[in-house]
Order: structure tokens, then sequence, then C-alpha cells
């Protein structure tokens, strides 16, 4: 009877401890999906996506604990244009597929250039597509919604305190970090004492951006932001 118990209580903590960790993950909720889990361990989990504003396409990958699962795909609206098919073994080859054909190539460095090859000969692939390659496999940081809706996060916390010179501008710079958190603001423009530390009040608000993502990888990015005092 004892061993019982205390086999009921093992069972009923491990479940808090996996419900605890499943309801204090920080999601995303985007399009009408819950994307870009980042657990209690500032690891990523489930289905990532990274949307393209100006092309419209979008980077879809799985995590499991931080370990991407899978291949790495960039699509459109009707199909996979661009794949890393071995992110971990062999990050540096992709599959592109343009005008119905399918593109095996790799990135070789020479003088510090990253240059795309064709996998079957070993030449460089022509310009034209090498740079539409590189355009599919660079995601920048977006906070969610674009700037219609940073505007509108801005303009529902900026609060305007009184200050004594109008009007005035203060900069911030920060730091959009893997997960798309912002990290370490700092003031590069300085305004009144009152202003400096209404931005960074705000900046520390902020939400989750789409964090940035480089030829297979996520990358850490830095951003600019005015703020205007009239």
């Amino acid at each position: 009877m004892v061993t019982n118990y205390f086999l009921k209580l093992i069972s009923t903590f491990c479940l808090l401890v996996q419900l605890t960790n499943v309801f204090c993950q920080d999601s995303i909720n985007y399009k009408n999906e819950i994307i870009n889990r980042v657990d209690l361990h500032q690891r990523k989990q489930g289905v990532w996506k990274l949307y393209d504003q100006q092309d419209g396409h979008y980077l879809e990958m799985n995590y499991i604990n931080d370990s991407l699962i899978g291949s790495i795909e960039i699509k459109n609206q009707h199909s996979v244009i661009y794949k890393i098919a071995e992110p971990y073994r062999k990050p540096n080859e992709f599959v592109f597929f343009h005008k119905g054909k399918k593109i095996n190539g790799y990135y070789m460095f020479k003088d510090k250039k990253r240059i795309a090859m064709h996998i079957e000969d070993s030449v460089p692939l022509p310009q034209k597509i090498a740079n539409q390659v590189s355009n599919y496999s660079m995601i920048r940081a977006m906070f969610y919604g674009g700037e219609k809706m940073l505007n509108k996060f801005l303009r529902k916390n900026v609060r305007s305190p009184k200050i004594t010179k109008k009007p005035q501008e203060v900069l911030v710079r920060y730091v959009i970090d893997r997960n798309g958190y912002v990290r370490d603001a700092i003031i590069i423009r300085k305004g009144d004492d009152v202003l400096n530390k209404e931005v960074l009040r705000v900046l520390d608000l902020m939400p989750r951006w789409q964090p940035g993502f480089q030829h297979g990888k996520f990358v850490k990015s830095i951003s600019l932001l005015p703020f205007s005092f009239n």
C-alpha cells in the first residue's frame, strides 16, 4: 500500500512537471497558428516559421529541445522553393527549385566570399540564380505584424513625460537574440533623463520578435529605433 502511494505521488509530480513545462512555454500566435515556442530553458520547441515580408515566402522547421529535426524548407504559398536537407551533416548544401527544375548546390568560401556552386560540376551558379538563392537563405528579424504593428505597440505604451525642451528625439540601439527576445538596449542619442528612462522602459515591455536567420542558422540582429517627443 505504501509503495503504491509513493508511486502515485511520483506519477502526479511528473505530470505536474510536464504540464508546467508546456504551459510556461513562450509561444507566438501569428497568422492563426501557434508557432516558435521557447521553453523555460530557452530551448526551441515544435514548429518554427519565419516570414519574409517583402517577397511573401516563409521558412519552416521543427525542433525538439533545441535540436533541429529534419530539413529546413523555404516555401511560398504553393510549394517548396529552397531546402537544406541535412542542416547538421551538410549545412552548406541546398536544393533550389527554379522554373520547374531542381538545382542541387552548395556554398564554398573564396577570399571570405560565399559562392553558390553546382554540386554536379562544381562551377558557380549563374549570378541571377545565385542572387535568388542568397535571398531565400536569409530572413530578417521582424516585429510580428511588421512596422504597422510595431507603431501600434509604441502608441499604446509610450508615455509623454513633461520636458522643458521640445521637440526631442531619443535613439536606442538593441539586440534581437536568436529566440527573438529584445536584449541590451542602449541609448545612443540622448534626450532628457526622463525621456531616456521612458524609452528603456518601453523596450523592456517589447514582446518577442521574429529572429533573424541566415544560411541555415539563427542570428542575432541589431536594430535602431527613434523615439520623437513633441
